[in-house]
C-alpha cells in the first residue's frame, strides 16, 4: 500500500508496484503504475465540465492552504485541493435559474448564503452576521459546499458532479433534502456519480425520485 501510495507523486513516473493477493485457495496478481493511475490525457481532449467532492470536507481549512501547497509539499491528494480551487472561484453574473429552487433549499438548511473573504469561507446568515465555516456542523459544510460549486457555476447542464460518501456526517434528518437536491440536479442535466456505504441514503433516492427520472443502482460486493 505504501508503495502504491507513493506512486502518485511525480518522482515515481517510471516505477510500477507488483502485488499479489490470495486467500490460500485463490488468488490473482496485477502491477499499477503511476501513468495508470494519473494519467488522463485520453480524456483530457474531450473537455468535460466535471466536479469530484472528496469524503473529506476541506473548506473549513481553506485560509492560507493553495499558498502553502504551491510552495511546500504538501500530503494531500490532489482532488481535495482541487475542491478548494473549484470553490474559490467567483460566483457567475447571474445564478442560474433553473437551479434557484435548488439554491434555496440549501440556503433554508444552512441559515444562509456562503462567502468567501480573505481566504477564508464564512457562512453569512439571513440575519446578517458571518459564521466561520469551521463552526458549523460538517454535514451543513457538505450543503455550503455544493451552494458554492452552483453559484459558482461548475454544475450545469452537461457537467458531472462526482461525489464520494455523501451522507458521511450528515444528519439524517438531511438524507430527503440531500436526495431531493440530486433528483434535482439530475432533472438538469447534471450527470451524477455518488458512492454511499448508507443502505438508507441509496434507499431516499429511490423512493423519492419519479418514474420519468434517471437513477441506477451499482451494488459492489464480496463474495
Amino acid at each position: 500500500l505504501k508503495e502504491q501510495d507513493e506512486l502518485k507523486s511525480a518522482s515515481h513516473e517510471k516505477d510500477f508496484s507488483y502485488y499479489k493477493v490470495s486467500d490460500g485457495t485463490y488468488s490473482f496478481e496485477d502491477s499499477i503504475s503511476h501513468r495508470s493511475l494519473l494519467d488522463y490525457e485520453n480524456w483530457r481532449h474531450l473537455n468535460i465540465p466535471s466536479v469530484f467532492i472528496p469524503a473529506t470536507e476541506m473548506l473549513s481549512h481553506a485560509k492560507g492552504f493553495l499558498a502553502l501547497n504551491q510552495k511546500f509539499k504538501m500530503p494531500f491528494d490532489a482532488t481535495q485541493i482541487d475542491i478548494i480551487v473549484n470553490a474559490s472561484l467567483p460566483e457567475v453574473r447571474e445564478e442560474p435559474a433553473a437551479l434557484h429552487g435548488v439554491l434555496e433549499k440549501i440556503s433554508d438548511a444552512i441559515g444562509g448564503t456562503v462567502i468567501m473573504e480573505d481566504d477564508s469561507f464564512y457562512v453569512l446568515k439571513k440575519e446578517g452576521y458571518k459564521v466561520d465555516f469551521s463552526l458549523e456542523a460538517e454535514g451543513l459544510r457538505k450543503l455550503g459546499l455544493l451552494w458554492k460549486l452552483i453559484r459558482n457555476g461548475l454544475l450545469e447542464p452537461g457537467s458531472i458532479l462526482l461525489w464520494d460518501e455523501p451522507e458521511a456526517n450528515l444528519n439524517p434528518e438531511l438524507y430527503p433534502l440531500v436526495a431531493d437536491i440530486l433528483l434535482e440536479l439530475q432533472k438538469n442535466e447534471v450527470q451524477i456519480f455518488a458512492a454511499t456505504h448508507s443502505y438508507n441514503f441509496a434507499k431516499y433516492l429511490e423512493i423519492r425520485r419519479a418514474e420519468k427520472e434517471q437513477v441506477m443502482f451499482h451494488n459492489l460486493y464480496k463474495d
